[in-house]
């Protein structure tokens, strides 16, 4: 069965992205090859990646083309999204109910991308199996979250943690 996985960097104090909604502020480290290494790793895993419009702007004003065509993109937003094609869509249900059905269907794991809410819903829901979570030794002071407030406790196993550069990557799985 697919599961459903977040992987991605946050600051010391929690946040994705600071207030004006950038990661500049990863730059500020180097990334080891073990880093990039992970992320390839990672990427031999998945198939499907759910995103939020923030987080799917940003991402596709990075690269002169969108750097994930190959797999299928679930894009969560009220607005029109001009890039909409047979392998970036945007979803209907919910990021719960997505997520539950894909798993069902055959194919690789989920990339959930986040935003901050989207990762919530799935943690609120039972939904999201697995964290890969890059620490950057740096505190923000504010920005966007990767959990929003939830209205109960959610226990995850600590699997792994290894230590690459600065970054701190624990691999944690639901309980």
């Amino acid at each position: 069965m697919r599961s459903a996985v977040f992987y991605g960097a946050i600051s010391l104090d929690g946040y994705l992205a600071d207030r004006d909604q950038q990661i500049d502020w990863l730059e500020k480290f180097e990334v080891p090859d073990a880093i990039n290494q992970a992320y390839t790793d990672f990427m031999a895993t998945i198939d499907t990646l759910i995103i939020g419009r923030n987080s799917f702007d940003y991402v596709a004003s990075q690269f002169a083309e969108y750097p994930y065509p190959e797999l299928m993109n679930y894009v969560y937003t009220s607005r029109p999204l001009p890039q909409a094609s047979a392998q970036i869509q945007v979803p209907t249900q919910t990021p719960t109910e997505l997520v539950k059905s894909l798993k069902t269907q055959p194919g690789q794991d989920l990339w959930v991308v986040g935003g901050g809410r989207i990762v919530t819903e799935l943690i609120a829901n039972q939904q999201l199996d697995k964290m890969i979570i890059q620490v950057a030794p740096i505190l923000l002071g504010g920005g966007y979250r990767l959990f929003e407030a939830l209205n109960q406790q959610t226990q995850f196993e600590l699997v792994s943690v290894v230590k690459m550069g600065q970054y701190t990557e624990m691999t944690l799985v639901k309980k």
